[in-house]
């Protein structure tokens, strides 16, 4: 028996090389896992593994590093009761057109995400935020974009989608407000305007009546814990994400990426 590797196709385009995506439980099977990675690497050059709780820094892997680069804690917040209306300073971006402000914001939300602190990716990781962002307002990555004005000047951002969750009691999907970018340039921090931006997402989930939200983030990001917590969010779930490193790859000026053995 293997764990199932399934094909991230976004990123996988993005980098120009095939990436696969591993989910384990936390008390996994070693023997299993490196077994998995031993078939998958002949198919990805890397793999994430995403492991249920906080693991150690690094797992017992086929013939390379399988290391630790994120801790994630995903808390949630059944949105009830009325939602303060929007601050005056908040503003929906509602623009198709990507400014240097947002990009400079998105940018800043990504600083200790895994793609920053894997130095394979890290060369790239101004450009995979780019290509969020600008996504994100196009429309593809994100359903509403709000930002924090200082007079004209944008100096916070969050985004936010709706997405489908499957309960777990009784097997119906709901719907569920996930928010990815957030981030306020530093000149404006510790005046509230992160916690000002998670109340507009709450607004948002609140005129189209989405029961949850949820916001994932590091485990070592104290700001964005504190801010949650004293937000009302509840803490419902942790992970590890492992890379792996497939080896035996080798980059052909004509193919692209390829595996040596085929």
């Amino acid at each position: 028996m293997v764990y199932q590797i399934h094909p991230v196709d976004w990123e996988s385009t993005f980098f120009g090389f095939p990436i696969g995506s591993l989910d384990i439980p936390a008390d996994f099977s070693p023997t299993e896992l490196q077994e998995s990675l031993r078939q998958g690497q002949q198919r990805f050059r890397l793999i994430y593994v995403f492991r249920q709780g906080f693991g150690p820094e690094t797992l017992d892997s086929f013939d390379a590093p399988c290391i630790r680069y994120d801790q994630r804690i995903t808390f949630k917040k059944t949105i009830v009761g009325n939602v303060p209306p929007l601050d005056e300073h908040v503003k929906a971006y509602t623009s198709m057109v990507c400014c240097k402000q947002l990009e400079a914001l998105a940018i800043k939300s990504g600083a200790m995400t895994r793609f920053m602190r894997d130095p394979e990716l890290s060369l790239q990781y101004e450009r995979l935020f780019l290509t969020w962002i600008n996504n994100s307002v196009s429309g593809g990555l994100a359903d509403s974009i709000w930002t924090w004005r200082d007079n004209d000047r944008m100096v916070g951002l969050v985004t936010v989608r709706c997405a489908k969750r499957i309960l777990a009691d009784n097997g119906q999907p709901e719907r569920e407000a996930r928010i990815g970018m957030l981030a306020v340039h530093e000149e404006f921090r510790r005046k509230g305007i992160a916690g000002t931006l998670l109340r507009a997402c709450e607004f948002w989930c609140q005129s189209l009546d989405i029961p949850t939200a949820a916001i994932v983030t590091q485990s070592d990001n104290v700001a964005t814990i504190g801010l949650c917590q004293k937000s009302g969010y509840k803490q419902v779930e942790t992970d590890s994400v492992y890379h792996y490193w497939s080896s035996g790859w080798t980059y052909d000026t004509r193919y692209g990426w390829m595996q040596r053995n085929r």
